[in-house]
């Protein structure tokens, strides 16, 4: 995981940050599966200018909040730092420019995200936020539940639905950070994932993703490959590809199984075949059995 220096953690007043997740590579999900809980944390928050060990805690008294050398700094639970789930942000956690100083480009997205304090962290619980009036209640209803394959049942909020849809539609998805007139330091920001199943086998899994984690360039794409009856080796094999790149891919069938030949992104039936990457591409392998009267003439 790259290092992050200090100044990639200061979150700068009047600075606008996006964090874009690649749900395809980075929460690889499976049939049946779902997200039930998704906590972004940000470790050790504090204005600049307070000092180093200076800690925040649910208990702490808000004057102690303003350094005395930046009177007019507010803390943070008055809204000087707001969270956004967003849709198709750029990939990595990257600052965006604002047109003007108070813009705040984020909030005709949505409601913020709610958030708490822990022991000096600033923690967002994406099940904890919940908007009768946002746009999934009217798509999903007011908090619907999933049943579980564990028994249990699981709400999900609108900010969770939220969340949930915009991971599904196959582009980045992730958050936005507003920051006001207050500069703060901080640790790590991180995205915590809770997977469960409502279908076959019960699971309980967690996902955790960094801030820092690799910026993918911008034009990064993704090679998809379906096979059944057979297995598929990429060379090389990597989570993303550059634009113009190339990668062979190589076909093997399972006992009384032949290979076919190739559909989607590339039709041909070559094996091994090369294929150029463009764009996203969905490649398919095909495994058939053998005919009766090929079987025979072998």
């Amino acid at each position: 995981m790259p290092q992050t220096s200090a100044q990639d953690r200061t979150l700068q007043a009047g600075q606008c940050y996006t964090w874009g997740i690649n749900p395809r590579i980075t929460l690889p999900l499976k049939s049946g599966q779902i997200i039930t809980e998704a906590r972004v944390t940000i470790y050790h928050i504090r204005p600049v200018g307070l000092d180093s060990s200076f800690t925040v805690s649910p208990s702490t008294p808000r004057s102690e909040l303003r350094p005395g050398q930046i009177p007019e700094q507010r803390p943070i639970d008055e809204q000087t730092l707001r969270l956004y789930v967003l849709d198709n942000p750029r990939l990595g956690f990257l600052p965006l420019r604002r047109n003007r100083q108070n813009e705040d480009p984020f909030a005709p997205f949505g409601s913020m995200l709610s958030s708490v304090y822990q022991d000096g962290d600033l923690v967002c619980r994406l099940s904890q936020t919940h908007d009768p009036n946002h746009w999934t209640v009217g798509l999903f209803g007011n908090r619907p539940t999933v049943l579980l394959t564990d028994g249990t049942t699981a709400a999900l909020s609108s900010a969770m639905l939220e969340f949930i849809d915009y991971a599904g539609s196959g582009v980045s998805v992730g958050f936005g950070i507003c920051c006001d007139e207050v500069s703060y330091v901080y640790d790590d920001i991180t995205l915590n994932l809770t997977v469960q199943s409502f279908q076959g086998k019960s699971v309980y899994e967690t996902i955790l993703c960094h801030s820092t984690d690799e910026v993918f360039p911008d034009k990064a794409f993704v090679l998809t490959v379906n096979a059944k009856n057979g297995s598929v080796t990429l060379s090389p094999e990597m989570p993303f590809y550059l634009h113009g790149q190339t990668v062979t891919l190589t076909a093997e069938a399972e006992d009384d199984y032949i290979f076919s030949g190739w559909s989607g992104g590339i039709t041909a039936a070559d094996n091994p075949v090369t294929l150029t990457i463009d764009s996203d591409k969905t490649v398919t392998a095909t495994f058939t059995k053998p005919s009766r009267s090929g079987q025979r003439g072998m």
